[in-house]
């Protein structure tokens, strides 16, 4: 683990790519890929700062919705080098930043959070804490998604995301309760959803009963799913002055809350209950929802109520 703040200078802008040629006018044109609009950096290892091997690495810029929880905008998959970059961003706006990693041994990683960042700039080499002691594996949140209406069982779509919050206060991460937030100086506290890693199912068909808790409604239709995550506190930073200090993690169990929205079966954007979306906080047993490295916990059931 770190043992106190990384500062990274913050590399100048990216060079301006020049046009594509133009292609025959029966042809749309191609899209202007300007990487001084864009968003570039390298993840690695902080205890080597040598790239990831292995394993799986996303990396997702995230804006809040009308809610206030940060969703993910776009992401992608570092190079074997650990590069990465989005080469066109809107402009007049800022994201931020989750990295996520697993490496080809298994060994888990902890976000890294970066909080307000402009289009054109190249972050530099991002550091990913990996775990070192005792469990080094990816935790795991499984829990099931109910639906139902008035008048009985209904059939819709959920996407389901893990949610931490993330708290930035003289340079120090702080656990939040649930769900993990960040709260930055002079801000309030910024839920933030963290990627799924290999093993997450999180796209379901809510449509049948079978399979579902013992406890279920036999007037509610349920589906599982599954949240593979890391068991640790995230280090964050917030991108200000041209330097990127990175916060240790806060030690101990990380605190999530477990979110799903609702759509038609077979669409995205078309809400399907009231309201849309649905969170829970606590496992099944009603404690606050914490998960460690290598460790599994269920959720409390999402129940969508009034769909139709």
């Amino acid at each position: 683990m770190l043992t106190g703040a990384v500062s990274c200078p913050l590399a100048a802008k990216l060079p301006h790519r020049p046009l594509a040629p133009a292609r025959p006018s029966a042809q749309p044109p191609a899209l202007e890929m300007d990487t001084a609009k864009g968003i570039a950096g390298q993840i690695v290892d902080s205890a080597t700062n040598a790239p990831i091997s292995g394993g799986q690495l996303t990396v997702a810029l995230e804006q809040p919705d009308g809610t206030g929880t940060d969703v993910v905008f776009t992401q992608t998959t570092p190079d074997a080098s650990g590069h990465f970059s989005f080469p066109v961003l809107p402009l007049a706006t800022q994201f931020d930043l989750v990295a996520v990693a697993v490496n080809g041994s298994g060994v888990a990683y902890d976000a890294t959070v970066i909080v307000g960042i402009p289009p054109g700039s190249n972050l530099g080499p991002i550091p990913l804490i990996p775990e070192t002691s005792g469990a080094t594996g990816l935790a795991k949140i499984e829990g099931f998604v109910t639906a139902s209406s008035s008048s009985g069982p209904s059939s819709i779509r959920a996407t389901v995301s893990a949610v931490q919050t993330i708290d930035i206060s003289n340079g120090i991460s702080v656990p939040v309760s649930t769900p993990q937030t960040v709260t930055l100086a002079g801000a309030n506290t910024r839920p933030i959803t963290i990627p799924g890693e290999p093993g997450t199912s999180a796209d379901v068909l809510v449509q049948s009963n079978s399979g579902c808790p013992a406890l279920r409604s036999p007037d509610a239709n349920c589906a599982g799913y599954v949240l593979t995550v890391p068991g640790s506190n995230p280090s964050v930073a917030l991108f200000a002055a041209g330097k990127i200090a990175y916060s240790t993690p806060a030690e101990g169990p990380a605190a999530y809350s477990v979110r799903a929205n609702s759509y038609m079966p077979g669409e995205i954007g078309a809400s399907v209950c009231i309201p849309s979306f649905q969170s829970v906080t606590s496992d099944e047993a009603g404690r606050p929802l914490k998960v460690s490295p290598g460790g599994t916990v269920t959720a409390q059931p999402i129940a969508f109520t009034d769909c139709w």
